[in-house]
């Protein structure tokens, strides 16, 4: 019971940037490499070339299963929780150990064959089981204190506004970081978007878009343009090429530019927040 609990509690979503799968790569073709472990030593003069080999197909596996489908499973679910990431993992597994044994039969160091293929599946789940488990337990662990730790920075929210100063005047809005939607700076002016009471709020003032860059301690808010500053909690998606891209905001019909020097930048917020790009 106490087990079914568990696997049923939301879990954090986790899609890994592209940098993090080409290190988890190029860890396995070390590994292969120099320990070669799994009686690797067969491949002898062929060791650098079949290190690599698995090496990318790792890389084509997780990119595949992070990049391509779990986007778009997470856009059909409502939560994700603990026995979908262990499913996803098993399922990355026996698709990385499935392509694997294809490149292996192909370099001719097991026969192409049904017996053969399931004792490599065999061995893979037996070697990966215990650290997926125990993996997916740690993060939901480190989630949980990272929540804690969240509420109880919340309970002094004065340390965490956005405080935007009129240069004109002694106007100012402090803005909660959740709040903030997005700024734009039109002739001089500095127009500030953000929620309120579930609505999409307009302030402007005589200040810097720089004045609002100072002030944001939250990784969420970036700037995208020389002229805005957004939020990517509230972006719906990106679409563009290497022309220019354009963010699309769930709250606001507004089309945001995104520069090309800021371009990487948003990339890889995105896909840390699963959103469209």
């Amino acid at each position: 019971m106490i087990m079914a609990n568990v696997l049923m509690k939301e879990f954090p979503v986790i899609v890994l940037r592209n940098r993090i799968m080409v290190v988890v790569s190029l860890c396995v073709t070390v590994i292969l490499l120099f320990l070669q472990p799994f009686s690797f030593g067969f491949y002898q003069q062929k060791a650098l070339i079949s290190a690599f080999g698995y090496g990318i197909i790792t890389f084509m596996g997780i990119y595949i299963f992070n990049t391509l489908i779990k986007k778009r499973i997470l856009k059909l679910l409502s939560k994700w929780i603990v026995v979908y990431e262990i499913g996803f993992i098993f399922s990355l597994i026996l698709f990385i150990a499935t392509l694997n044994f294809v490149f292996t039969a192909w370099m001719g160091a097991v026969s192409l064959k049904v017996n053969s293929y399931l004792s490599w599946v065999n061995i893979t789940f037996s070697v990966g089981i215990f650290p997926t488990i125990f993996a997916v337990m740690y993060v939901r662990y480190r989630s949980v204190l990272e929540t804690k730790v969240d509420e109880d920075k919340n309970i002094e929210p004065e340390q965490r506004m956005i405080t935007i100063r009129d240069m004109a005047s002694s106007t100012k809005l402090a803005i909660s970081p959740n709040d903030f939607v997005y700024a734009e700076i039109r002739c001089s002016t500095l127009y500030v978007y953000f929620m309120h009471d579930d609505i999409l709020r307009e302030r402007h003032f005589r200040a810097t878009i720089n004045s609002i860059e100072s002030e944001v301690c939250d990784d969420k808010i970036v700037r995208c343009h020389r002229s805005f500053i957004v939020n990517v909690k509230y972006v719906d998606a990106m679409e563009g090429n290497s022309n220019g891209y354009k963010l699309y905001l769930k709250c606001s019909n507004t089309v945001i530019p995104v520069s090309r020097r800021y371009t990487l930048l948003i990339r890889n917020l995105l896909d840390e927040y699963a959103i469209a790009v």
